[in-house]
């Protein structure tokens, strides 16, 4: 009887341990956003479009930063949900001397969908993410203009992603996109 019960006990730890994989908590950092390269991009224009006349200049402040949740219906294949902030200044000049500042900021969601090539300590994955950004830009303090904000479709292609770690764990993913080119963070599954 002791046995059956120490068996029963040994299922259902393993049982537990098993559907314990099934959640992945994530944090994260990106760089070179998909919203700052069109920023960059926008500034050449402001300046090559106007023959010099006026210079723009965008600093990133921070992001994207990343936060999801991933469920794992099957151990190769994950489904979840991503939520990004990323927050810019963009400085316009004139060569007459008027000058405007605008800070911009980017809150997007995304369903993100992975498949996993190795699920072992070390996992290489690739995957896509599709969703909404919502955006803001606003005159700062020194400028006079109005607040403007936009709904645009988001977009993550990842192309390579690698988590090293079992529970807790690093990762690293190179693709393009809303959250980057590059994302480093670290995440934990339960």
């Amino acid at each position: 009887m002791k046995a059956l019960v120490f068996v029963l006990a040994l299922c259902s730890l393993a049982f537990f341990a098993k559907a314990q994989s099934k959640w992945e908590v994530r944090a994260g950092y990106g760089l070179a956003s998909a919203q700052e390269i069109v920023d960059g991009l926008a500034d050449m224009t402001t300046s090559l479009g106007s023959l010099g006349t006026a210079r723009s200049s965008t600093d990133l402040s921070y992001g994207p930063i990343l936060v999801g949740v991933n469920y794992f219906p099957m151990p190769k294949l994950s489904v979840g949900l991503q939520y990004s902030n990323t927050k810019m200044n963009n400085d316009i000049t004139l060569e007459s001397g008027g000058m405007s500042n605008y800070e911009n900021l980017y809150h997007v969601i995304m369903a993100r969908s992975d498949y996993y090539y190795s699920t072992g300590f070390v996992q290489v994955y690739s995957g896509l993410g599709a969703g909404v950004s919502f955006s803001k830009s606003s005159p700062t303090k020194q400028t006079t203009g109005s607040e403007s904000k936009s709904t645009d479709f988001a977009y993550q292609v990842n192309a390579i992603g690698a988590r090293v770690g079992r529970t807790i764990g690093v990762f690293g993913e190179l693709g393009f996109g809303y959250n980057g080119v590059l994302n480093l963070g670290i995440s934990a599954k339960f």
